[in-house]
């Protein structure tokens, strides 16, 4: 029995976008993030290629306070609480080629 293994040869471009900030007098331009990957890669029929290390980090910024009391001078120290939390993502891309056959 003859077993034929196909291969595709794939160039691969993949950009990821984020905003990061608003720019401008009245902070309406956004500030953009760019990532890109490149790659070559063979690829057999039916399997799937995984493409990792798009990781982008976020700081997020958060003020409490209590309403009122965080208005008063000298007094809104002890009124208002800010914490910053820095949060990471990564996009992972899975692609499965296959070929179509027709008969």
């Amino acid at each position: 029995m003859l077993h034929l293994t196909l291969e595709l040869r794939l160039s691969i471009n993949a950009t990821v976008q984020a905003i990061v900030g608003m720019a401008g007098p009245d902070a309406d331009r956004p500030i953009i993030s760019d990532r890109t990957a490149n790659a070559q890669v063979m690829v057999g029929d039916g399997e799937t290629l995984l493409i990792g290390g798009l990781i982008f980090d976020q700081i997020i910024e958060n003020k409490t306070s209590v309403p009122f009391l965080d208005k008063v001078p000298l007094l809104n120290k002890l009124f208002v609480y800010n914490s910053s939390t820095t949060e990471q993502r990564e996009l992972l891309i899975f692609i499965t080629p296959n070929i179509v056959r027709t008969f």
